[in-house]
């Protein structure tokens, strides 16, 4: 997906940083994380240390499994062993920007979700859990226990017994039926006190995770950061290192989208 944006009726809407802790109160300043891909001896030797699983374990899982993927906690969920080598140190870890690492994995994921051979999503799907902004299409209920203190996607019961019975073909009515009136463009006003808007939200360009690296267009979609939705310019191909990206990021002051004037959008 060249605009990671979804296009509806209303024009476009994303997933953004801002989203992002909002949700799921991750952090999305600080560093990327980066991460080597690994041998097989390699692998063995994390999960020995960092498990303290046996030799004969870590070698007889990781044949199992595809690449240098484990069962974490020997349970049905896959996992890379090579993020395990930024948990050695726990200490250390709280410096990586988390909330970002799980957007560009969502995009990552949406991109292959795009293609007509592909019949299913993987990613942390939480993040698609922007209800608030249509009120009038969702169905999910509302957690009586929820408190505003609480990250915002816990306000949702999620559970199959709660989805049971719905169907892709009315949501999809619905939302080809959006006008601007039907969107919440800033849902999140009374969380602010909890998390407040952060510059960093809306930067653009590239963002990356290891080796994989998606573009965040904040430009297209100012109307979730409350300003007047301006033409956005043409997507520019740049072709930048590593160190290029993570130099932007570290400077993002320089990277953030320029706004106009504030929006006076609907509730």
């Amino acid at each position: 997906m060249e605009t990671s944006t979804f296009h509806l009726p209303v024009r476009e809407l994303t997933i953004t940083l801002d989203d992002v802790p909002l949700l799921l109160h991750l952090p999305i300043s600080g560093a990327f994380h980066n991460f080597h891909a690994l041998f097989v001896d390699e692998a063995v030797f994390l999960l020995i240390e960092l498990l303290e699983v046996s030799g004969e374990e870590a070698r007889a899982e990781t044949a199992r499994s595809r690449e240098a993927y484990v069962r974490l906690g020997w349970s049905a969920t896959y996992v890379h062993v090579v993020h395990l080598e930024a948990f050695r140190d726990l200490g250390q870890s709280g410096g990586c920007a988390w909330g970002v690492i799980a957007l560009v994995h969502m995009y990552d994921q949406l991109d292959e979700a795009s293609r007509t051979t592909t019949w299913q999503i993987g990613g942390y799907l939480t993040l698609l859990q922007i209800y608030e902004h249509f009120p009038s299409v969702h169905q999910c209920v509302t957690d009586d226990a929820y408190e505003e203190t609480s990250p915002r996607a816990s306000r949702w019961l999620m559970t199959k017994a709660h989805m049971k019975g719905i169907t892709g073909a009315p949501y999809r009515a619905r939302c080809d039926a959006l006008t601007v009136t039907d969107v919440c463009w800033l849902p999140y006003s009374e969380h602010r006190g909890v998390r407040g808007f952060e510059l960093i939200s809306s930067f653009q360009g590239q963002l990356r995770w290891g080796p994989m690296v998606v573009t965040v267009r904040s430009e297209r979609v100012l109307r979730q950061f409350g300003y007047i939705q301006s033409i956005p310019p043409s997507l520019v191909s740049a072709s930048l290192s590593y160190d290029d990206i993570d130099d932007r990021w570290m400077h993002f002051v320089d990277h953030v989208v320029a706004v106009g004037e504030l929006c006076v959008v609907p509730r």
